[in-house]
């Protein structure tokens, strides 16, 4: 991490993405943080949400995925680890749109995948008509009010060629209600626009429940395979004992913000949860 070329890491103590919070992703150091921090819970998601629309054998073998919200792509990695499994063959095709460049790319091997550095307010309509598969990886609440209205006019806006469409949605939990109407608004513009009808129930989503103690199942005992290093788990949960202010402090926290510096990874199955809505032209 760059923070180890810095002398304090007070900045760190404005990471908050609970509630309502939502982080500055244009600040690089932020951007590492909540990666380190929310990468394997995501990942584990997007793979989640990628076999269910895979299941579900709703499309072809060709999912087109606009990603709307990309940030560095976490979801392609879903999709990739998914289709591998459960539809082998499948020729995916990506383009992540996200007004920050987030810099950490990796296709996996998928040779068609894009990034567009733009803010979606920028857009008069999608810069494709053949996209099957719009994602919304945790970004869906998170557009203000007038980048969420011409989100709406650049679908509105957009001819789609293809009569089987796939929304995905990722959804914050302290924010569900509000995420799954939003959802719910852009499939109603491909029903009154586009003519398509919508075969899921939009007030229903996907998630893990918690056992009788109110604990989520750990990440590792729901995905084949899970290990999150164990050197970056423990740099994270003492963070602020790298601090230069802190050490100089004697080893003891500036004040209570301070004390919340460190940070757990998310290793649990508490993120997941996801919406599944598939869109099917009416003829």
């Amino acid at each position: 991490m760059d923070l180890d070329n810095k002398e304090d890491y007070c900045e760190l103590r404005d990471f908050r993405s609970d509630g309502n919070n939502i982080l500055d992703y244009s600040n690089p150091i932020m951007r590492k943080l909540y990666l380190l921090r929310y990468m394997p819970a995501h990942m584990a998601e997007y793979y989640f949400m990628y076999e269910s629309m895979f299941r579900y054998k709703f499309l072809d073998n060709n999912p087109n995925i606009l990603s709307i919200g990309a940030g560095c792509g976490v979801d392609l990695w879903g999709a990739k680890f998914a289709g591998d499994q459960y539809s082998p063959g499948s020729d995916i095709r990506y383009t992540g749109l996200d007004n920050v460049n987030w810099n950490y790319h990796d296709n996996l091997g998928i040779e068609e995948y894009y990034f567009i550095f733009q803010d979606v307010n920028e857009f008069r309509k999608l810069d494709e008509s053949d996209y099957n598969v719009i994602i919304f990886p945790k970004s869906i609440g998170e557009l203000n009010a007038s980048t969420f209205n011409d989100l709406k006019n650049c679908i509105r806006n957009t001819t789609f060629k293809n009569d089987k469409i796939v929304l995905l949605s990722s959804i914050r939990n302290a924010r569900d209600n509000f995420d799954m109407k939003r959802l719910g608004e852009i499939a109603d513009i491909f029903a009154d626009k586009h003519g398509y009808s919508c075969l899921d129930d939009k007030d229903v989503y996907y998630h893990f429940d918690t056992d009788r103690n109110g604990k989520y199942p750990r990440l590792e005992t729901v995905c084949s395979g899970f290990a999150y290093p164990e050197d970056i788990k423990n740099y994270m949960i003492n963070l602020n004992s790298h601090c230069g202010v802190f050490i100089d402090n004697g080893c003891e926290p500036c004040d209570e913000s301070c004390r919340k510096m460190n940070r757990w990874p998310v290793l649990t199955a508490s993120q997941i949860k996801y919406q599944v809505l598939r869109l099917q032209r009416l003829v």
